[in-house]
């Protein structure tokens, strides 16, 4: 009978032992759990940061762009009126020395 009863004693005890540790792994998947939810939302929110500066950097590139375009049409339309400049210049020269 004693030994009846120190079996189911122990049985209890393992039963017992095996309930804690399994609380604790529970515990220990929700705590994991948490915190990989964490880790996924900060890296969803750097993401979302770099996919933005990304986009504003494009846009930035392409008004940069579309500038020097622009900087580069008036140096030739400046380059060209100077052209003119001179060669009228030259003639006015031409027309002085000859008169």
């Amino acid at each position: 009978m004693k030994r009846k009863a120190r079996e189911l004693a122990d049985q209890a005890a393992v039963r017992q032992e095996l309930a804690e540790q399994h609380a604790a792994l529970a515990k220990q998947n929700r705590q994991f759990d948490e915190w990989t939810a964490a880790r996924r939302e900060e890296l969803d929110e750097h993401a979302a940061r770099l996919v933005a500066r990304e986009a504003a950097l494009q846009h930035e590139r392409g008004t940069l762009e579309e500038q020097h375009h622009q900087w580069q049409a008036e140096r030739l339309d400046y380059e060209q009126q100077l052209r003119r400049l001179r060669a009228r210049l030259a003639e006015t020269d031409r027309e002085l020395v000859a008169a």
